[in-house]
């Protein structure tokens, strides 16, 4: 490739925005459509390109809607949001039908250099190695793009082995390292950049550094041209295992550049992780590195490091059960001290944001919550740093599909404040595990509280928040719509909100009752197609032949009637671990049943009992059957207000179910009688009503 003379040597010439760019979707705005559920707008489909654009080289992308996939409630809070100024989704990099195997453009970090962003991210086969293509030349774990106007446009991405020479670019392989374990297992060279992920950030003087699985580089002149230093990093110059790294790399005044993560063994040991924090320093802008560790007790993961007031913060993943976040805190020559945090999910937690809110003066954090497909921004005073409890400020999206299954996205490290404009960058991905997947920018005002505001109060929007009080959680199981509606009025005389466990096609019937019932403020959930054990399925044929047969259709059929269950309720109540852990990869909250003792006082059994405040650390609640009070000796009035006066107490909260209301007939019943009775021991006692919709 032929390079400007006047560029260093190894430098390559990156040219500018092109002067006729092709625009991906001119100006796409979201349209309203009435729903037959709610009578407020809802809004379908959710993106608008807003002077974003592609390059000639870039023919043919998939369309943009289509990689995002968001939930018809996400569009709606994020159209109006987007009217108001408070936030925009465009793209940034998308696939080209051209890319073959290498159509998944994922991991998104940046850094900002004056007024210019730079963005870098991975182009490979997928996240999920199988399904996703063989070892290709187009594999690159280094694509850069830079944008002068705030991501309104974007130069053409550039490959950063193009400034590698031959030799360093296919040292060992078209796979890097640390990922032929994963793409290319036949290969066993031991040869190449001892660098798994990477890192991104910019010098006090101005320059842009990047380290990926393909060693590291240096820009100058604010991403335009890039240098390779061939033996940064290198195997035969790095006597070390592979480095893991965290999306960020500062320069701090007495140690010169720094980047942080983790030990990530060998070529043949992929992913086993050490107790360590590595911190490695550059003295000489990025061509020689020396190393430093020190032991905090537990498998940290891509840190995202901030230095405030003179000390190192961070937020990191705790890698033991990939369920938790944890932070770290240290100075120089000091080691780190650990602290638990309440960012704690079922499963699948992903690298974080983190950042100083120059506006709120608060900390912030932009966090996945992987198992539910939501991107979620946190907040917390430095003050509170030492309590490790964070305040859950708003989301920021959310999109259709299971993780690693059907769906794959976010990893929002890196993004950049922008003082300037007074807004933040988050770049996030979005697309399939196997691909086709895009880049995006997701960018939003630096006001949270008023970008909080804007988002809680979109149409049809209910973001769930932390509960302070006790309550009850009302359900109704199967298909009883004529006795459902009927009993509206008495939900209605005491403020009685619930959820109904809908089994079975969504039809005409239950399409009717569905907008009757969300008419009047109540939640709708999911008791699968046919009303099978769940525990036996999985069993007899697997998890994903129940999903298959039991949940997905239904979800695609709740959608097309305009809801969005997020909670399911199991049949039965037959439900162990395995069928808690794939169900909680597509809802928030599930609802088993067990007995209680002969003799035993329900109110005794903390099974039942939830605290209001940890609520959103149970996936899986258990719910007591009301059906024959006050007949059964479990259900009579002293068993039921006994349990009500717990719940009031302690502050808890407690699931209660039925399934008919009615005086008599077949089935399993309750008469509207004892719900007249416990709804009105509830209002006395102040309990309040909550639907799964409302539960964090």
């Amino acid at each position: 490739m032929a390079v400007d003379a006047w560029y260093p040597s190894g430098a390559v010439f990156v040219p500018p925005t092109p002067c006729q760019p092709i625009s991906l979707m001119n100006h796409i705005r979201l349209k309203p459509k009435e729903s037959v559920v709610h009578r407020v707008f809802s809004w379908v489909l959710v993106l608008t390109v807003l002077m974003s654009s592609v390059h000639a080289d870039d023919v043919g992308p998939p369309a943009p809607e289509e990689l995002l996939a968001l939930t018809a409630e996400a569009s709606a809070q994020l159209q109006h949001a987007q009217e108001i100024g408070a936030i925009e989704i465009a793209p940034v990099h998308l696939p080209t039908d051209s890319a073959g195997d290498c159509n998944h453009l994922g991991w998104p970090i940046a850094t900002m250099t004056g007024d210019t962003i730079v963005v870098m991210h991975r182009r490979i086969p997928g996240h999920k190695a199988k399904g996703a293509g063989s070892p290709d030349p187009e594999m690159s774990y280094g694509i850069v793009l830079r944008s002068d106007d705030g991501g309104k446009t974007w130069s053409p991405p550039y490959d950063l082995r193009d400034c590698m020479t031959s030799e360093d670019r296919l040292r060992g392989g078209v796979v890097p390292l640390s990922h032929r374990a994963k793409f290319d297992k036949s290969n066993k060279s031991t040869l190449g950049y001892k660098v798994h992920l990477h890192a991104i950030g910019t010098t006090r003087d101005g320059a842009v550094v990047a380290i990926n699985n393909h060693g590291v580089f240096r820009s100058d002149d604010r991403g335009r041209t890039w240098k390779h230093f061939p033996k940064a990093l290198r195997d035969d110059n790095f006597p070390h295992q592979i480095v893991n790294l965290g999306p960020r790399i500062l320069d701090h005044p007495e140690r010169g550049l720094m980047a942080f993560g983790n030990w990530f063994g060998e070529a043949d040991t992929y992913h086993k992780l050490s107790n360590k924090l590595v911190t490695l320093t550059s003295a000489d802008g990025g061509a020689n590195w020396s190393v430093e560790e020190h032991d905090v007790g537990f498998p940290q993961y891509e840190p995202s490091v901030l230095m405030h007031e003179n000390r190192f913060l961070s937020v990191t993943r705790d890698q033991t059960k990939v369920r938790s976040h944890k932070q770290m805190d240290w100075a120089l020559n000091s080691p780190p001290t650990i602290l638990d945090t309440n960012l704690k999910d079922p499963r699948l937690v992903d690298t974080v944001d983190f950042s100083f809110n120059p506006v709120t003066k608060r900390f912030e954090m932009v966090r996945s919550e992987r198992h539910r497909m939501e991107l979620w921004l946190w907040s917390m005073a430095p003050g509170d740093w030492g309590s490790g409890n964070w305040r859950r400020e708003c989301r920021l999206l959310a999109r259709e599909g299971t993780f690693y299954s059907t769906a794959d996205g976010f990893h929002p490290a890196g993004a950049v404040i922008d003082v300037k404009r007074g807004v933040q960058h988050v770049f996030v991905y979005a697309g399939h595990p196997n691909g086709p997947a895009g880049v995006f920018r997701i960018t939003r005002t630096l006001d949270t509280p008023r970008l909080k505001t804007v988002l809680d109060t979109a149409p049809q929007v209910r973001t769930p928040t932390p509960l302070t009080e006790g309550g009850i959680v009302m359900t109704f199981d199967d298909r009883n719509f004529n006795d459902w509606v009927k009993a509206l009025p008495l939900f209605d005389e005491f403020g009685v909100k619930a959820t109904f466990f809908i089994s079975g096609e969504i039809d005409g019937p239950a399409r009717r009752a569905i907008q009757k019932l969300t008419e009047h403020g109540h939640a709708i959930g999911s008791h699968s197609v046919n009303h099978l054990k769940a525990v036996e399925y999985f069993e007899t044929r697997s998890p994903e032949a129940f999903m298959q047969r039991e949940i997905d259709p239904q979800m695609k059929a709740f959608k097309a009637a305009g809801v969005a269950p997020v909670s399911f309720a199991y049949p039965m109540s037959r439900n162990n671990a395995a069928t808690n852990e794939k169900l909680l990869e597509v809802f928030r909250h599930l609802r088993t049943g067990k007995g209680i003792a002969a003799g035993t006082a329900l109110r005794e059994d903390d099974a039942f009992f939830v605290p209001a405040a940890k609520i959103a650390e149970h996936g899986c609640l258990y719910g007591q059957g009301i059906d024959y009070a006050p007949l059964r000796p479990d259900r009579t009035y002293e068993q039921l207000d006994g349990a009500l006066q717990r719940a009031a107490e302690n502050r808890e909260i407690i699931v209660l179910y039925a399934h008919r209301i009615s005086e008599s007939g077949r089935g399993h019943f309750v008469t509207p009688e004892a719900l007249t009775r416990i709804f009105r021991k509830a209002n006395e006692l102040g309990l309040k009503f909550y639907t799964f919709d409302e539960l964090p």
